[in-house]
């Protein structure tokens, strides 16, 4: 998305084991994080995606690569620390067969 690898608010919150709120809170996104590291998805992605839900009040965020392993510092669990590294791991999985592809992607970075 917006040629960027990316992973939902709502979708990391799950692999970390979180409620959406509470991740969002505890992530500290009022706190002072590169730009390209997350960034607010605009109605026509959330729309794209499927990502619509009415229990959602604020705004839905993406992370890339980057974003997510800042946020799992910040959460500082067990199950985030554990579940970042796998993250990352994906994401370079990723990067490595769609560049095997041809195309270029990147983090965030």
């Amino acid at each position: 998305m917006r040629r960027h690898l990316v992973l939902w608010d709502s979708d990391l919150a799950d692999l970390y084991g979180l409620p959406l709120g509470r991740f969002l809170n505890d992530a500290g996104l009022d706190r002072a994080m590169p730009g390209d590291f997350w960034f607010p998805a605009e109605l026509e992605e959330i729309v794209a995606a499927g990502k619509e839900d009415p229990t959602v009040s604020g705004p839905r965020f993406l992370f890339t690569e980057h974003g997510a392993f800042v946020v799992a510092l910040r959460l500082k669990t067990p199950v985030v620390t554990a579940m970042s590294v796998q993250i990352v791991r994906a994401f370079q999985r990723v990067r490595e067969g769609e560049a095997a592809r041809g195309r270029a992607w990147t983090s965030g970075a």
